[in-house]
C-alpha cells in the first residue's frame, strides 16, 4: 500500500471520529442555541403577559388622583343678569383601580364615582 491510500484513510477515519453520522459535515451548534435561545424569550414574554393581565386589561386608572376648582353660579332668571348665589369648591377624584372611585368635595362631603353610568351616590 502506497503512503497515498494511508494519508486518505486516516483523513477519513479522523473525520469520521469527530463527525458522526447524526451531525452533517456543514453543522455547527448555532441553530440549535438559536431555537433554544427563542424559546427562552418566548417563554418569558408569555409568563410576564399572563402575570400582568389584571394590570393590562384593566379599562381604569388604577391609581391617581385628579384636582378641580369649581365656580358654579345660580342666576334669578334666563337673562344671566341677576345672580343669585355661587358656589366655589374643589373637587378631588381618588382612583382606586375600580369603576367607582372616591370623590371629595371641599374635602367635607364624600360621595362615589360611577365611571360606567355617570352616577354620583353617597358613600
Amino acid at each position: 500500500m502506497s503512503s497515498h491510500p494511508r494519508q486518505l484513510l486516516t483523513a477519513h477515519f479522523v473525520r469520521r471520529l469527530i463527525d458522526d453520522d447524526l451531525i452533517s459535515p456543514d453543522a455547527d451548534r448555532h441553530e440549535s442555541l438559536s431555537m433554544f435561545g427563542a424559546m427562552l424569550v418566548s417563554l418569558g414574554l408569555f409568563v410576564s403577559v399572563l402575570v400582568s393581565t389584571k394590570y393590562l386589561f384593566n379599562p381604569y386608572l388604577l391609581s391617581g388622583t385628579l384636582s378641580y376648582v369649581v365656580h358654579a353660579v345660580r342666576y334669578r332668571s334666563n337673562q344671566f343678569a341677576e345672580v343669585e348665589k355661587t358656589w366655589d369648591a374643589t373637587v378631588v377624584i381618588v382612583f382606586d383601580g375600580t369603576a367607582t372611585p372616591e370623590l371629595t368635595v371641599n374635602g367635607v362631603f364624600h360621595y362615589r364615582l360611577n365611571l360606567v353610568s355617570g352616577v354620583v351616590a353617597r358613600s
